[in-house]
């Protein structure tokens, strides 16, 4: 069987790795389908730099005229408002599917009212509609403040910065931050976060996802994104980090959590400075409040506490105990099924370890469909998913998700969000998306054993 080298640009993430591939009629239409997609985004982008070539001046420069459609975009808001609840992309789905998540993003940018904010955090941004929709935003009233990763040196966001400027005392900027932007070590600005203060009918928007503003999320992988429309809490919470995180400047406590008074929702804002041990990792400790036996009905399967987990990069020790964590759960009678992106060979081998119940249910979302050597799919999410026994509640249903990957880096160093969710329905959202991965994003593992 033919093999292939990962190639990312996570700054957590190993640069290479190789595994085995199986191909099939399916495969094959998946194939079709990304090919096509690639070649309309690259004649699309073609024909954007050309105007912008014979125009004979910077497309993102104030005394422009911009980009086809960007007077309109500046000229009104849209009448949008974002809908509450998780929406996710299919990257070999229909153009529709695979927009999905960049398009309500999108959308709610360009229905942001006069004099409302509009807080981003992301790892990176090279989508020029994005960039026209920010740009007509700031043009027409609102409050753009962007903050990315120190190595998203992109046109899109220098073009972006040429409207903005990068003075963050401004209404409006769009900067890096230099390494992380709370943390006291050098690491990575890896959140994903959008908040809009207003946006059509609705006030105090957050938007948590796994996707960046980029290409790669639209077409390569499979990404959520969870809206929260009008919680005080919760807004204030990402409202406040994301203050502190535009000075680049070290946090006295990095590690933060907001939870909201229900105990609906929880946000963890890293990194979480430690002991560098298992004790102070947040999602090992959720792991040892899961019970497996004697789960009420409504939840789980047969009385068994399920536990679902699509996970993109797993590495090294942090990511082999959460693996042996959950392998260890397995054993006690747990329903573990899992689906990675990107692990180590260590991490893949844990988890694929027959164990005593036949082991983790394992899924590998990694497929190159044109044997160039790169990945052209895989899982980017980062949930995990309980249905069971959680801590005393013996019927419960918990989606943890957010921007941080399983590895020591996201824990201990990079700026991260996660946020825990408290809701069947919000389960049952993500047990779709989970099984549409797992039977046409994924494929079996061999057991290691």
């Amino acid at each position: 069987m033919p093999q292939f080298r990962l190639r990312f640009n996570e700054a957590v993430a190993q640069p290479f790795e190789k595994i085995n591939v199986t191909r099939s009629p399916y495969m094959f239409a998946k194939l079709t389908a990304s090919l096509s997609a690639a070649l309309l985004a690259v004649v699309t982008l073609s024909t954007g730099t050309s105007a912008a070539s014979s125009a004979g001046t910077s497309a993102g420069s104030p005394t422009a005229a911009g980009p086809p459609g960007l007077k309109s975009l500046a000229a009104a808001a849209i009448p949008f408002t974002p809908p509450p609840g998780a929406i996710f992309n299919r990257p070999s789905g229909t153009s529709a599917e695979k927009h999905r998540i960049i398009d309500r993003i999108e959308r709610a940018i360009s229905s942001s009212r006069r004099g409302s904010t509009i807080r981003i955090a992301t790892w990176a941004m090279d989508v020029p509609e994005t960039t026209d929709r920010l740009i007509g935003a700031h043009r027409r009233g609102v409050n753009v403040r962007m903050i990315l990763n120190h190595k998203a040196d992109t046109a899109q966001l220098r073009r972006l910065q040429r409207v903005l400027g990068t003075n963050i005392a401004e209404r409006s900027f769009a900067v890096k931050c230099r390494n992380g932007c709370r943390g006291s070590r050098p690491a990575a600005m890896h959140s994903k976060f959008y908040l809009f203060s207003k946006v059509g009918l609705a006030s105090k928007v957050i938007m948590v996802s796994s996707a960046n503003l980029a290409f790669g999320g639209v077409f390569k992988g499979w990404n959520d994104l969870f809206t929260v429309v009008g919680n005080n809490r919760l807004y204030d919470g990402f409202r406040d980090v994301f203050t502190q995180m535009r000075t680049s400047r070290p946090a006295k406590v990095p590690y933060r959590v907001v939870t909201t008074p229900s105990g609906k929702y929880q946000a963890r804002f890293y990194p979480r400075p430690g002991d560098g041990t298992k004790r102070t990792d947040p999602v090992y400790r959720d792991l040892t409040r899961v019970r497996c036996n004697g789960a009420r009905p409504g939840t789980g399967i047969n009385g068994h506490t399920v536990i679902r987990v699509s996970m993109f990069y797993w590495s090294g020790g942090r990511g082999e105990y959460l693996a042996r964590k959950l392998l260890a759960l397995d054993n006690a009678g747990c329903i573990v099924k899992a689906i990675y992106g990107a692990p180590s060979p260590r991490v893949s081998a844990i988890l694929r370890h027959r164990g005593k119940n036949d082991g983790i249910d394992v899924r590998d979302s990694r497929y190159d469909f044109n044997h160039d050597g790169a990945v052209d799919e895989w899982v980017h999410t980062k949930y995990m998913m309980v249905s069971g026994i959680f801590g005393t509640n013996r019927a419960a249903s918990f989606v943890f998700t957010g921007s941080a990957n399983w590895t020591r880096t996201s824990l201990r160093q990079s700026d991260e969000v996660t946020l825990r969710i408290r809701s069947k329905g919000t389960h049952a959202n993500y047990l779709r998306n989970f099984r549409d991965a797992y039977n046409n994003g994924s494929r079996p593992t061999p057991y290691s054993n």
